[in-house]
């Protein structure tokens, strides 16, 4: 490993993920969805930078009918992405809609419970914002009305 042309060790993990997200496509098109998941997982473990492995995962929870992971591995798959340089707008705006999709899904089936973090910085102060969410959630999703907490962690509201 330490001589000249040999791979380093980040090098292994990209090639290790690369291998575990091909096995999990593979498992996916075979309806395997349980080994789909571990590889996808794996690969996630050995390259968690590169979104598609995110996005596998997803894929796998959704057909196994786990709709708050699978839409909180797709919010990892979104923000990994808008990480990336060169991103292109047609994969973003898909990725953004498969994780409402399944957001949605939860919230629907309340199959899961589901907690999501979302910063919103247009607005000038934090009671716009709390207002803003609430009245956005509201109506959106009129049944789930009692689970919404608005707020920010003391240490960084003031």
């Amino acid at each position: 490993m330490g001589s000249e042309g040999g791979l380093g060790y980040d090098d292994l993990c990209h090639i290790t993920g690369f291998i575990h997200g091909c096995l999990a496509t593979c498992y996916l098109l075979m309806h395997d969805l349980d080994l789909a998941l571990e590889h996808a997982r794996r690969s996630i473990i050995q390259d968690p930078t590169d979104y598609r492995n995110h996005l596998r995962e997803a894929v796998a929870l959704r057909q196994l009918f786990r709709f708050t992971k699978a839409a909180r591995s797709a919010m990892m798959a979104h923000f990994m992405l808008h990480l990336m340089d060169g991103m292109n707008h047609c994969s973003d705006s898909n990725v953004r809609t498969f994780w409402q999709a399944m957001v949605k899904e939860s919230l629907v089936g309340k199959l899961d419970c589901t907690l999501m973090f979302t910063p919103m910085t247009p607005f000038s102060s934090l009671s716009n914002c709390e207002t803003a969410v609430k009245k956005l959630f509201k109506h959106l999703y009129p049944h789930c009305s009692s689970y919404i907490h608005v707020g920010m962690p003391s240490r960084i509201a003031s």
